[in-house]
């Protein structure tokens, strides 16, 4: 049996009182992607493309940055702040970020002072 499960990556625009969605993208599971069968009965778009989560979501912060949009940092779940890959990525964007992680997860202290890792 098919589930139909709509996921979607979302870059949201936060202020003190307000938070709405710049751009959102749909995340299809792999399913979707390769069986024409399965999009059909989906209504998931005849052109899709398989992307990690992660690509999508920088893709979206890309495009927000495009578009002129002004952040003081990225927020992001454990979903994202367990992907290495992701946080090295904003790290190069030189992205300020704050990203939750699992309960047993490892970490490293490090602070940046005047652009440099302490």
């Amino acid at each position: 049996m098919l589930a139909i499960c709509q996921v979607a990556v979302n870059c949201t625009y936060a202020e003190h009182t307000i938070a709405w969605p710049i751009p959102t993208r749909q995340y299809p599971p792999n399913e979707w992607i390769t069986d024409a069968a399965c999009r059909t009965r989906t209504q998931a778009a005849r052109k899709v493309s398989a992307q990690t989560k992660r690509e999508i979501a920088l893709g979206l912060l890309d495009e927000a940055v495009a578009w002129g949009v002004r952040h003081a940092c990225v927020v992001c779940d454990a979903g994202y702040g367990d992907d290495p890959p992701l946080l090295a990525s904003l790290e190069a964007r030189r992205e300020r970020y704050f990203a939750a992680i699992l309960i047993d997860s490892a970490v490293a202290a490090s602070c940046r002072c005047e652009g440099q890792l302490i």
